[in-house]
C-alpha cells in the first residue's frame, strides 16, 4: 500500500484481506517480483515519489506517476535475499523499540511501589497527594528549594549562532534533557548571575505537560533559561537530592494526578510560581532518596541503551537500504550475523 496524498509515498504492507480508500495505491508484485522486496523497493524511491507530486491545496499523486515510477531490479534469487536481510534488520529495530517499552512499563511499576511502600515495604498513610510510605514526611517545595525564573526570548533570539546557550521548555522532558537544539540569547552586557544554571539544578515546564521536569547536568557552561522554566535548586540544609525530586514529579503529575487543579487554565494550563512553590512532596531521608535515585537511575541506563542501540540500527538500516538498492554491496558480502540472533516469522497477506 502507497499513500499517494500527504503524506506522499509512505508504504506499508497489508496483512489481510481489505479495502483501501482514494488516499492509497495498491500495488502488488507480478510473478517475477519478491514482495518484500518491492516494499523497500518503494521505501527507497520516496523521495523520488514525493519530488514528482503536485497539487494545489496538498501535494498528491496521481495513477501516472506512480506507474511511471522507476524502481530498482534484480532477479528473483537477488530480491528475495535482499527483502529477507531488509526485514531482519527491522525486526531488530523492533526488538529494541520493544526492550524499551518494557523497560519504561518496569520503571513506571518501580515508581509506583518505590513511592508508596518504599525501600522497605512499609505501611502506607493516605496524604494529600496520596499514598505514601508511614515513615516519609511531607514538605512544601518552597521549603525545599530556592526558586527562580529565566529570562524572556522576546526580541533576543540569536539566529546568527552567537549570543549565550538558552534552555527552553522544548529542551526539558519527562527525567532527561533534549539538547539536540539549543537557542541562543543576545544580552546587552553580562548576565545575570542569577539566570545561570548550575549542576544539579531542577527545571519544571510552566506550560504545556505541566510538571515536566528534568536535572541540569552541567552539560554546557554558562547556561542561561527561559521565563517558562521554573528552575528549583536544593537548600542545603534541606538534604533533598533533586533527581528523586524528578522522579516524583514524573509519578505525581505524569501518573498519579496528584496536583489536579495546581495549573491555571485560561487558554493553555499553567503552573504559577506562587502554586509550585506549596505543592507537597514526599522527603523521605537523604539515603532514601539516593537509593531509590540509583533504582530508577539503573532502568533509565537500560531505556537509554536501548535506545542508542535502536539509533545505530536505523542509520545502518537507511545505509544498506541505499547500497542494496543500488547494488553498491550484495547481501553475500555483508557479515552481519549477530544482529540476527532471532528472527521473526513475517508473512503478508
Amino acid at each position: 500500500m502507497v499513500s499517494v496524498r500527504a503524506p506522499d509515498g509512505d508504504v506499508n504492507v497489508a496483512s489481510e484481506r481489505c479495502g483501501i480508500a482514494r488516499g492509497l495505491a495498491a500495488v502488488r508484485p507480478g510473478p517475477d517480483g519478491d514482495p518484500w522486496f518491492l516494499y523497500f523497493a518503494m521505501l527507497y524511491s520516496k523521495p523520488t515519489l514525493e519530488a514528482r507530486a503536485t497539487g494545489s491545496t496538498f501535494d498528491s499523486v496521481n495513477r501516472n506517476t506512480l506507474n511511471d515510477l522507476d524502481i530498482p531490479f534484480f532477479d528473483m534469487v537477488t530480491q528475495t535475499a535482499i527483502g529477507g536481510f531488509l526485514r531482519s534488520l527491522v525486526y531488530r529495530i523492533e526488538q529494541e523499540d520493544e526492550a524499551v517499552r518494557a523497560a519504561q512499563t518496569l520503571k513506571r511499576a518501580a515508581m509506583r511501589t518505590l513511592f508508596t511502600r518504599g525501600l522497605r515495604g512499609e505501611a502506607q498513610k493516605e496524604t494529600e497527594i496520596g499514598p505514601v510510605p508511614e515513615s516519609w514526611e511531607l514538605k512544601a517545595i518552597c521549603d525545599l528549594f530556592e526558586i527562580g525564573q529565566g529570562l524572556s526570548l522576546k526580541g533576543n533570539l540569536a539566529t546568527d549562532g552567537q549570543g549565550m546557550p538558552f534552555l527552553r521548555t522544548s529542551n526539558v522532558y519527562w527525567g532527561e534533557m533534549d539538547l539536540g537544539t539549543v537557542s541562543r540569547m543576545r544580552l546587552v552586557g553580562d548576565a545575570p548571575p542569577e539566570k545561570l544554571l548550575r549542576k544539579g539544578d531542577l527545571l519544571v515546564c510552566e506550560g504545556g505537560e505541566i510538571g515536566r521536569a528534568a536535572v541540569w547536568d552541567g552539560e554546557i557552561e554558562g547556561c542561561l533559561y527561559q521565563n517558562h522554566l521554573h528552575r528549583l535548586r536544593p537548600m542545603e540544609s534541606t538534604q533533598t537530592n533533586p533527581l528523586f525530586a524528578m522522579a516524583w514529579l514524573e509519578e505525581g503529575f505524569k501518573y498519579r494526578n496528584a496536583y489536579e487543579g495546581a495549573g491555571n487554565r485560561t487558554t493553555i494550563p499553567n503552573l504559577s510560581r506562587s502554586r509550585l512553590a506549596g505543592l507537597s512532596v514526599p522527603h523521605p531521608t537523604v539515603d532514601e532518596q539516593r537509593e531509590i535515585v540509583a533504582i530508577l537511575g539503573a532502568i533509565d541506563g537500560k531505556i537509554d541503551l536501548h535506545r542508542r542501540k535502536r539509533a545505530v540500527l536505523e542509520e545502518l538500516f537507511k545505509a544498506l537500504l541505499h547500497k542494496l538498492m543500488t547494488g553498491e554491496v550484495r547481501v553475500g558480502e555483508l557479515d552481519v550475523s549477530k544482529l540476527f540472533s532471532v528472527r521473526k516469522r513475517w508473512s503478508y497477506g
